[in-house]
């Protein structure tokens, strides 16, 4: 190696260092946190040479997934070759873009903060929403039971250079009846589960429960994510327990109802009730043309009465704001559907739009 090529290594690695004294500013030095035994910062792990990568959904950049370990061997049993099929047959993959769109618009002025924001991603799954959360500069707490998605979310977050503001916990949220009960593990029936569109092999294993306090401590978070396929109704009401006690302060949440729709009206009534807009999402009542035309009917004529159309809520595309109701009001709507909504105290605007060019 020449000097000169030797000298311009040293400058590269001095430069941030550099930087931040020329701004009066001292480096910080990584902060350093034991993890449970339940948890890890994902740290050093092997890094496959073929991960599977996505393209982002804006604003968020390409990423690339861990699906196998170093030596190529699949972490997630059958998964890999579920997608390297999909993938090779050049078909897009976009997860949840609902959920994305979400997460990126409580997020969006996250970068341009001094400290960033915090987020939590319960259900993780492979990790998609967790590295969206961390690409848009917040630290995030994720939660995965599965041991071998967890193990992907802690291997994908790690070998994209973003272990320092991840924290993921290989463990399930107690509920309510869980935490009164005492119980420390829960038997995961894999059968239930569905990976990548595909049902998974039936498999019963033993994980660790944490509560929710101990893993979301008490401050301030921009949004959690819940997707348990089982219990978020009952986590929504604990947090809005945490809420009303003054030791959480949560702008947004975003959470399904498939497992829970009968408890689903109480919890939104209450969170509605503490000043939450409730907005419902995942909608396919209106589809949009491949070259952005303008929404169009599917299987409705009008938008219900106790709805409003919205449209382009920051990086939400079409949502339903739904209107102040009763509690036997909320108990008839949401008992009978299986719904995706977004609680949020965010005060979330249209920008208008006008041709202001003279023809």
């Amino acid at each position: 190696m020449s000097a000169v090529s030797r000298a311009c290594l040293l400058l590269a690695a001095l430069a941030p260092s550099l930087s931040a004294r020329s701004h009066g500013h001292r480096p910080q030095r990584p902060r350093v946190q034991r993890p449970s035994p339940a948890a890890a910062h994902a740290a050093d792990a092997p890094c496959s040479a073929n991960p599977v990568r996505m393209l982002g959904r804006f604003p968020l950049p390409p990423s690339s997934y861990q699906l196998r370990a170093r030596d190529g061997s699949c972490i997630m049993g059958t998964l890999c070759d579920d997608m390297d099929a999909y993938f090779a047959a050049r078909k897009p993959y976009d997860v949840d873009p609902h959920v994305v769109d979400i997460i990126t618009s409580a997020l969006y002025a996250c970068p341009f903060e001094d400290g960033g924001c915090r987020a939590v991603d319960i259900g993780a799954n492979m990790g998609t929403m967790t590295m969206a959360m961390l690409q848009m500069k917040s630290t995030v707490i994720a939660v995965e039971p599965q041991a071998d998605l967890c193990a992907s979310t802690r291997a994908t977050v790690a070998c994209s250079g973003l272990a320092a503001r991840a924290t993921v916990h290989c463990a399930a949220i107690a509920s309510s009846a869980d935490k009164a009960s005492g119980k420390a593990e829960i038997v995961l029936d894999t059968s239930q589960l569905f990976r990548f569109g595909q049902p998974v092999a039936r498999r019963q294993t033993t994980v660790p429960l944490l509560r929710l306090e101990e893993v979301v401590p008490p401050g301030a978070y921009r949004v959690i994510k819940v997707d348990t396929d089982a219990i978020d109704c009952d986590i929504l009401a604990q947090l809005a327990r945490m809420i009303q006690a003054g030791s959480h302060d949560v702008s947004s949440m975003v959470f399904e109802s498939n497992s829970c729709s009968l408890q689903a009206g109480d919890v939104l009534h209450e969170l509605q009730g503490m000043g939450y807009t409730v907005y419902r999402t995942l909608l396919w009542e209106r589809t949009f043309d491949g070259t952005g035309g303008q929404a169009s009917p599917l299987g409705i004529d009008r938008v219900p009465a106790y709805a409003v159309e919205r449209f382009d809520l920051r990086y939400n595309r079409y949502l339903w704001e739904l209107k102040p109701m009763s509690r036997a009001e909320w108990r008839t709507l949401a008992g009978s559907k299986v719904w995706q909504y977004l609680v949020t105290r965010d005060s979330m605007v249209s920008s208008p739009l006008a041709v202001v060019e003279k023809t």
